[in-house]
């Protein structure tokens, strides 16, 4: 069972306490809003009674004097009680007329004030219930008379304390399903990053065929779980060539090893002249130059699989190149009694290596050359299909089972029926190489008779 201190280090439940912040703060900042908004219109309907009630007496001020306000004022203090209205009648500074709240200062206009429950009581019996703490007045002047009304601001303060009661309530409720919501999301990251890094461990202890298991679910961890996959693909893909190029030079180059060492120990203990020496040392020297063919054939395939090359790709015109090789090999395909015909598209460029494709084009015309019969025609294609672009070899020789088809590809692989013949088992891997490099698909198929040898682009954008 895992530590539960762990979950909260991951990433999963950082970032879902920040959006708890996030959410949070929205909800301070919402019912700031709605705070700012709700008791701002409580605070104008009060001012807008008070205003009202406040035009009443003084009309009735206008008509009655003193007398009629007073008996106004008494008749409201019996009415509101309970209500929370607020109503004082001041004489020339002597003790009020009619009041149902404490004496003040006086004052002109609007004002705040405080209130305390011994305040709620008069000499005249009067008692004024839920007026609250605050009470919002407003005084003026009526002749030698001073008129104070006022509502009492309980709705403001109930409205005030619902409001943060809800706020209180639903950040509480915020944070806690965002941190239940990342304890639950840390628990899943954690589980599957931990498959990750067993899959990690078990491959660094050498078992290169263990793979991530990916889930059906399309997000950046499945998607880095396939990446992965990809890059470990790539990899088990390098140790075995690497181990089947070890392998491959430790027995295709020892036959050649043996004959150059046959050779000279031929020459030192038996050639007592100077023209046999020359002769042996001659056969010694076109030994060792197929050699260092084999090891630079290597070098570059190996160079090409690491995508040193890559860096060399140009927009190159594709027809012009398959034009040129057509060219340099006509007059070869004829002299061994071939015919060389091409029907190639123009004006089809790729991203490429000049170079590396003309070497793999090389290649093919080579060995269609080297293992069809004389006689016969090989046909060079190279057309648009679709939104790529083919291009193909083929000849009516022998052909390759398809059985063999994927072995022929792999680093000194020959036919049994190619083992006579010149050639190192390399220039399949080469252009299969050649052909990885540029992302193209290469296909070996039955030509009826023979083979055909195609290779797939993608069009270069313009």
């Amino acid at each position: 069972m895992r530590n539960p201190v762990e979950y909260l280090r991951t990433t999963a439940f950082r970032i879902a306490l920040a959006y708890a912040g996030l959410f949070a703060a929205s909800v301070v900042v919402l019912f700031a809003g709605l705070y700012w908004s709700v008791t701002h219109e409580l605070q104008d309907a009060i001012e807008d009674e008070i205003a009202r009630d406040v035009s009443e007496l003084e009309r009735g001020y206008e008509l009655g004097g003193t007398g009629e306000l007073v008996s106004l004022v008494r008749r409201r203090i019996e009415a509101s009680r309970g209500s929370g209205g607020l109503y004082l009648v001041e004489s020339s500074g002597q003790v009020a007329h009619s009041a149902n709240m404490p004496l003040l200062s006086p004052f002109t206009g609007w004002r705040t004030i405080e209130l305390d429950d011994d305040d709620y009581d008069d000499d005249d019996g009067f008692e004024v219930d839920d007026i609250g703490e605050q009470a919002l007045l407003f005084g003026l002047r009526l002749g030698s008379d001073r008129l104070i009304v006022g509502r009492g601001l309980t709705e403001v303060e109930e409205t005030t304390e619902l409001l943060f009661g809800a706020l209180i309530w639903t950040l509480s409720l915020t944070v806690f399903l965002a941190l239940a919501g990342g304890l639950v999301f840390s628990r899943a990251a954690v589980r599957r990053v931990a498959v990750i890094s067993r899959t990690t461990d078990a491959i660094v202890a050498g078992d290169m065929t263990n793979r991530i298991p990916i889930e059906g679910r399309d997000d950046e961890l499945s998607r880095l779980a396939h990446n992965i996959n990809r890059m470990l693909d790539r990899n088990e893909a390098l140790m075995t060539g690497l181990r089947q190029v070890s392998d491959d030079i430790a027995h295709d180059l020892r036959t050649p090893l043996g004959r150059l060492r046959q050779k000279l120990e031929r020459a030192y203990r038996q050639e007592s002249t100077v023209a046999g020496c020359k002769t042996a040392l001659v056969e010694a020297l076109t030994e060792t130059d197929g050699i260092l063919e084999t090891f630079a054939a290597l070098l570059r395939i190996a160079q090409i699989e690491a995508g040193a090359r890559k860096s060399r790709f140009t927009r190159i015109d594709l027809s012009d190149l398959a034009s040129a090789i057509v060219e340099a090999y006509e007059e070869v395909a004829k002299t061994d009694g071939h015919i060389l015909a091409a029907q190639i598209e123009p004006g089809i460029e790729i991203e490429g290596d000049r170079d590396l494709l003309s070497q793999a084009l090389a290649n093919l015309v080579e060995n269609a050359i080297r293992h069809a019969p004389s006689g016969s025609d090989i046909a060079l294609d190279l057309r648009r299909e679709g939104k790529g672009t083919v291009l193909s070899v083929g000849d009516h020789g022998p052909g390759i089972p398809e059985a063999e088809r994927a072995n022929v590809l792999k680093r000194f692989y020959r036919l049994e029926q190619s083992r006579t013949s010149p050639g190192s088992g390399l220039g399949l891997a080469l252009v299969k190489a050649i052909a990885e490099l540029h992302d193209s698909k290469l296909s070996l198929s039955d030509n009826r008779p023979g083979l055909l040898v195609g290779l797939r682009f993608q069009i270069a954008e313009k």
